[in-house]
């Protein structure tokens, strides 16, 4: 298994490479995370999909005042394939958080400077509680058995002039 994941490492971070041809950088961030989207949706179970999107929750009453700094669109999403989402005409979509297993953040480089972007970022997203009724109790001596109201947020970086101890120590730090 180690040398399958380190094998499929390389093979990611040579099309990061490969991306690195492209000028503008809005394509090259859409690239970057369709090449961290297939490699998910090649190892996600197939009740999980990858897309990008919005996330609201139950609180969520008035569109009008979702915006950027609000609820920003996400660079990824791994979405319950059979859970209810919203699809706009123009194909934008909103997720509710209880049909989100994760939100993830994709950087082509992590410094100590993006940390606090990445904070803010994951700050929104956890302002996001998911409520799941009926579905999942938690075993009475150990509420962790349940799914978590926060939706978890992961962040992806192709490279980093830091040490990933280093980029912790930042984060903690800074959190």
């Amino acid at each position: 298994m180690r040398s399958y994941f380190s094998n499929r490492q390389i093979e990611l971070y040579n099309a990061y490479e490969t991306s690195k041809a492209l000028g503008h950088s809005v394509p090259k961030g859409n690239e970057r995370e369709l090449i961290t989207s297939q490699f998910l949706h090649q190892h996600m179970p197939t009740s999980v999909k990858t897309t990008e999107g919005i996330l609201i929750d139950l609180e969520t009453v008035d569109f009008k005042l979702l915006s950027q700094t609000t609820s920003p669109q996400l660079d990824l999403l791994l979405v319950i394939f059979d859970h209810p989402q919203l699809t706009l005409y123009g194909g934008s979509k909103i997720f509710f958080a209880e049909s989100v297993a994760a939100v993830i953040e994709i950087k082509s480089n992590l410094t100590s400077d993006e940390i606090d972007s990445v904070l803010k970022h994951c700050y929104k997203v956890k302002q996001r509680k998911r409520k799941i009724y009926g579905l999942y109790w938690a075993e009475l001596d150990d509420p962790t058995s349940a799914p978590s109201e926060k939706v978890p947020y992961y962040v992806i970086s192709f490279e980093s002039s830091k040490k990933a101890s280093e980029l912790m120590s930042t984060l903690k730090a800074k959190w």
